[in-house]
């Protein structure tokens, strides 16, 4: 074997070598029925969030549920206010969410959300979003600490029986002086209870959509 192709060999063992360290960085936080990991992000003391469960409702009922920003305070915690700024195309819009999470006041901040993936008409396929905190779109809110750093994604994927498996990710810095236990229980705790709403939220949709149909039918011998 040539030098050429032991350096190439070398180069791509230390690659696997490094990705398997990074994976190894992963602390697990929660387990169970929803898994919940951290690791904090080199340099910083921000912590990214992976969790992992499955969920008893379609995948087109949580794309339909993550999709809605005006609705989305019904439902998540925290959130008091959502709605799009501007849009691009059908897959890219601008999110204003303002949010009072307990013991650190009140935050705001933007969005550029994308769809990467959607479900079919069929409502088969895949759920794919990811979402980055922007600048320059919408004013500060006064009262409201604006939040610089949030990054996260949504991929939803299908399971038998009608059920799928959400992975759930999240890079957030809230800014401000944030106590060390409130930033673990926000992982520990907030984390799995927006897991747990967007399941209600799912479910009360499919649930609106069974009961629109059973009205729409026609009733046996109706004219």
């Amino acid at each position: 074997m040539n030098r050429g192709w032991r350096a190439v060999i070398c180069v791509g063992m230390l690659a696997v070598a490094g990705a398997a360290q990074a994976e190894e960085r992963w602390d697990t936080a929660l387990t169970g029925p929803i898994t919940v990991r951290t690791r904090t992000l080199e340099g910083t003391s921000v912590k990214e969030v992976w969790a992992e469960t499955e969920l008893g409702v379609s995948v087109a009922d949580v794309q339909a549920a993550l999709t809605e920003p005006e609705r989305l305070p019904a439902f998540l915690p925290h959130l008091k206010e959502a709605y799009t700024v501007k849009r691009r195309g059908p897959n890219v819009e601008w999110v204003y969410n303002y949010v009072e999470p307990p013991l650190v006041g009140a935050r705001d901040y933007v969005t550029e959300v994308t769809l990467l993936e959607g479900v079919k008409d069929d409502g088969s396929g895949r759920f794919h979003q990811r979402w980055r905190a922007v600048e320059g779109v919408q004013p500060e809110r006064a009262g409201a600490l604006r939040i610089k750093l949030n990054e996260g994604s949504w991929l939803v994927t299908p399971l038998p029986d009608g059920r799928c498996k959400v992975v759930y990710r999240l890079k957030l810095d809230p800014g401000g002086w944030v106590p060390a236990f409130i930033t673990q229980m926000a992982t520990v705790q907030a984390v799995p209870d927006t897991l747990r709403a967007v399941e209600r939220e799912a479910q009360r949709r499919a649930e609106a959509r069974l009961l629109t149909r059973a009205v729409r039918a026609p009733r046996p011998g109706a004219p």
